[in-house]
């Protein structure tokens, strides 16, 4: 997994008048949980693009007063109007506690039903897994060489011993739906 890093600097008071005055300024409010205390600081909003465009999960190295705490994403705040991020939350990381996050989706191979013309039909691109830091993935592939026109899978076709994933297992991830030419190839056949 992806891991970047960002220094922050440590907030001397808190409440909404210190939050504001800290936006005035372009810096982002934030809250760290999941340590042995909370911890509250603040980063520069011109140096959160490369977290917030990652597009695959990152973790977080953030150095604050020369303390470096290795963290996940948990929350972020987004202004209504402007868009821009007004308050982050970050979780510590555990190496011996179990993380959440969303997993993008690697589809592996070719299906041999788009070979004979049919359509593969993503329904879900990211999952939620639950797994220890060092046991995280950073996508799950997903192989679809031998679906064909009509098959699907599952989440609970995904067999794994690193991790969890969260949601429904019932939940349909891709199928092979017919078009117009796998229909056309299947009636020649049967003339």
């Amino acid at each position: 997994m992806k891991v970047l890093s960002i220094s922050g600097s440590p907030r001397e008071s808190v409440g909404k008048k210190d939050a504001k005055q800290l936006r005035k300024k372009g810096f982002v409010p934030c809250v760290m949980y999941g340590g042995e205390k909370q911890v509250l600081f603040y980063l520069e909003e011109n140096k959160l693009t490369p977290i917030l465009n990652a597009k695959e999960p990152i973790t977080i190295d953030i150095n604050i007063d020369g303390h470096i705490y290795h963290c996940i994403i948990q929350d972020l705040q987004f202004h209504p109007l402007t868009d821009k991020v007004i308050h982050i939350d970050f979780i510590e990381m555990n190496e011996n506690k179990p993380i959440t996050m969303t997993i993008p989706i690697n589809f592996v191979g070719e299906s041999i039903g788009v070979k004979r013309g049919g359509k593969m039909d993503v329904k879900i691109k990211k999952l939620l897994v639950r797994a220890l830091p060092s046991k995280m993935p950073s996508s799950i592939n997903v192989d679809i060489s031998k679906m064909d026109v009509g098959d699907n899978i599952r989440i609970r076709d995904i067999v794994n011993d690193e991790y969890q994933i969260l949601n429904p297992p019932h939940l349909m991830i891709a199928k092979v739906i017919y078009t117009r030419a796998t229909l056309a190839s299947n009636l020649e056949g049967d003339i």
